[in-house]
């Protein structure tokens, strides 16, 4: 079932690799993918988190439901150091090899003139 599943996830990538027709274009895809990605990652992560405080919290005179809500805890920050540093990570390849996703706009200036 494993093997099936990564053909399975293979296959339905070539369309975005194939549609790159570069080193770049991979690149890019993989960074729009992780920027859609982390945010959403995050927010599930900050949920486990709590709710490992929630099980923690209720189960104050329970020494295994603490224990049980503080593995849930360090399952969050976990979750979130990973999400954070792999979004670190892509943005310092990215911005070391010039790549960018979407456009940059210049902010609007103020003329002097009295």
């Amino acid at each position: 079932m494993k093997k099936f599943t990564a053909a399975l996830t293979v296959l339905m990538a070539m369309p975005l690799v194939a549609s790159a027709q570069n080193a770049q274009g991979i690149i890019n895809i993989v960074r729009g993918l992780v920027d859609q990605l982390i945010p959403l990652a995050l927010a599930v992560a900050l949920l486990v988190f709590f709710w490992g405080l929630i099980r923690y919290i209720w189960s104050a005179g329970d020494a295994e439901g603490k224990a049980n809500g503080q593995k849930i805890m360090t399952a969050g920050i976990i979750g979130l150091f990973l999400m954070v540093s792999i979004w670190g990570i892509v943005g310092i390849i990215a911005n070391t090899f010039g790549l960018t996703t979407g456009t940059r706009q210049t902010p609007p200036s103020v003329s002097h003139t009295i």
